[in-house]
C-alpha cells in the first residue's frame, strides 16, 4: 500500500482508486536494516516460517498519531490498540 492509498484508507476507509474498504497495518522496520525500494522483504511466523513475501514498492514515515485518530477515533493512550502501536 503507497502513501496516497494509506492516507485515504486512514481518513475514508478506501483505496485511492478502489471501492474496497480496507484497514490499515503497518508494519514496523529496523532503521539499520537495508530497505530499499523494489526489494523482496520476508514476513515470517513465530516458527520462522514465510508467510509471504512483500516487494516495496514505496517508502514513507508513520504518522501513529494520525492513524490512531483516523482508524479508531481517539488518542487516549489507555486504549488497548494504541497501546500495541506503541509497543
Amino acid at each position: 500500500m503507497g502513501k496516497e492509498d494509506y492516507q485515504r484508507v486512514r481518513g475514508e476507509l478506501q483505496l485511492a482508486d478502489e471501492p474496497l474498504i480496507p484497514i490499515v497495518v503497518t508494519l514496523p522496520a529496523d532503521p539499520i536494516q537495508a530497505i530499499s525500494l523494489d526489494k523482496d522483504l520476508a514476513l515470517r511466523d513465530s516458527r520462522n516460517e514465510n508467510l509471504v513475501v512483500l516487494t516495496i514498492e514505496e517508502i514513507f514515515e508513520w504518522v501513529p498519531a494520525g492513524e490512531a485518530q483516523e482508524v479508531f477515533d481517539t488518542q487516549n493512550p489507555r486504549h488497548s490498540m494504541l497501546t500495541k502501536m506503541h509497543s
